[in-house]
């Protein structure tokens, strides 16, 4: 459901805005340094330094982003234990995950950051369980990230994750899952993103958003032609549509998209992937596993 091998419509409240402000001013190097110790996946480091902090956070605010940021720093860890961990470990790390997201959202329930990671989370645990739990829980991840979006549709990550939720998921009358809506999805997220890092709100733009971007197209698998066609539909349906989300289902509407075909273009991205990673010397965990990734789908759509 989430990330790893894991473009902005409507204003936050002014309320809310100046609160977030303040919250960040109060501590900025130590978020900075657990967001660098992070991004390096040092994550105990991370957690320690947070943990320190927390006895002498002076607002609720303050805490909610120390909070976020511990169920970040356990997720993370979680997910990048070997396959084979037992499943108790597994299940122990997610579970603080989203302990730490449900204490952000208490203290500060309009910090879309923790409904994020309590989405991923709880999208976790259900693999774990089995996959009928996977698919009951569905609907609750969706309303979480939807939650999010609401309050933060700046923020790529919670578009990334819901490219990935509505690709995977099935469709009606089962389910939610849209292939289309999850490539506008993609897209917006990787937009979005990419003007958090020309903002200077994230370091960088993760490989795995054009890796996703480019599965979700090759799901959907429209040919030029089609493309083309659907193309006035849906800039027609994002023009109209005020919900966030709703909205942003459609959002390859309102971008340009190139005169390929849905495979074609996966090919593309894939092959820029795999180029860009392939020529630097020292790549961490995540680098590699994208360039596993692109290398592995070029494999099979090159066929």
């Amino acid at each position: 459901m989430v990330p790893s091998v894991m473009a902005r419509t409507l204003a936050l409240p002014v309320f809310f805005a100046l609160a977030a402000l303040g919250s960040l001013s109060a501590q900025p190097a130590l978020f900075a340094k657990s967001d660098a110790l992070y991004s390096a996946e040092r994550y105990a480091e991370s957690t320690a330094l947070l943990q320190a902090a927390l006895p002498g956070a002076s607002t609720q605010t303050e805490r909610a982003h120390i909070y976020w940021r511990l169920s970040r720093d356990a997720f993370d860890a979680t997910y990048a234990l070997p396959k084979d961990a037992p499943a108790s470990q597994l299940l122990h790390g997610y579970e603080l995950a989203e302990s730490y997201a449900d204490s952000a959202i208490g203290l500060d329930p309009l910090d879309a950051k923790g409904y994020y990671w309590k989405a991923a989370a709880v999208g976790q645990l259900a693999l774990l369980r089995n996959v009928f739990a996977a698919f009951r829980s569905a609907g609750m991840i969706r309303d979480l990230l939807s939650k999010a979006a609401h309050l933060d549709p700046s923020d790529g990550e919670i578009w990334y994750v819901l490219a990935q939720l509505y690709s995977r998921i099935p469709g009606a009358p089962l389910s939610f899952g849209n292939t289309a809506s999850a490539v506008s999805f993609g897209r917006k997220g990787l937009d979005a993103r990419i003007e958090q890092e020309k903002r200077g709100e994230v370091s960088d733009v993760p490989f795995d958003y054009y890796n996703q971007l480019s599965i979700e197209l090759a799901r959907r698998d429209w040919s030029a032609a089609r493309r083309q066609s659907e193309h006035a539909a849906q800039a027609k349906q994002y023009a109209q549509t005020t919900d966030v989300v709703e909205k942003n289902a459609h959002y390859e509407g309102a971008v340009a998209i190139p005169d390929l075909s849905d495979r074609q273009e996966a090919i593309q991205i894939a092959r820029w992937v795999a180029a860009q990673l392939e020529t630097k010397g020292a790549r961490t965990r995540t680098q590699r596993q994208d360039l596993a990734l692109a290398q592995a789908d070029l494999r099979k759509w090159e066929r």
